[in-house]
């Protein structure tokens, strides 16, 4: 086990605990944005196109309607409440953090993670950056330069409510979405046992 590691937002201390250190701002607005697409998620008719990024059909072929209304009928309910389980743990965690003591530095809240609060993490992290990059259109042109200038930058999608979230006029906070993702990711990966190796 590697010692201490210090990112931007996460750090895995000696022992493999993992941390989240967010000013009271970022915790705020991370569960902001958590209620926003659970109010997505219960109401889709707000961001159609975002609804169904998160839920793409299973079977393209028109000819597969019946099949992909089966699996619509089974997978759907199940996914659905897995996504709003999932949000509504981390938002009861962030405030939990937000409202007691805890642990804090330099006036960031520290959110200690095991491996289950590391998943839900990473699943709503996941989610958020599928339902608003869709509300922003964003393009695999924004996220990759090298794949060219053609294709215009991402902004709000033509089904997008002004007022339905945060982050239909806020790329910055795509962006830091993208940002804290990555981290906890490129941290996990430390865990990881190289090849060839058990």
């Amino acid at each position: 086990m590697a010692g201490r590691i210090r990112f931007h937002w996460f750090e895995r201390r000696r022992g493999g605990t993992i941390v989240l250190h967010l000013f009271p701002e970022e915790a705020a607005t991370l569960d902001l944005l958590a209620a926003e697409l659970t109010t997505l998620l219960q109401e889709p008719e707000r961001a159609a196109n975002a609804y169904q990024r998160l839920f793409p059909p299973a079977y393209l072929d028109p000819d597969e309607a019946a099949a992909e209304q089966m699996y619509g009928a089974f997978a759907h309910s199940h996914l659905l409440t897995s996504r709003l389980e999932q949000l509504a743990r981390l938002r009861g965690f962030l405030q939990e953090v937000m409202a007691g003591p805890g642990e804090r530095r330099s006036g960031q809240h520290a959110l200690v993670l095991d491996d289950d609060a590391c998943e839900v993490l990473l699943g709503v992290l996941n989610d958020l950056r599928l339902a608003f990059g869709s509300i922003l259109n964003v393009t695999d042109h924004d996220l990759d330069p090298d794949l060219g200038p053609d294709e215009p930058s991402g902004g709000p999608a033509d089904d997008a409510d002004p007022g339905a979230t945060v982050l239909a006029a806020s790329r910055p906070l795509y962006d830091a979405l993208t940002a804290l993702q990555g981290e906890l990711v490129e941290l996990l990966l430390f865990d990881l046992p190289e090849a060839g190796t058990d």
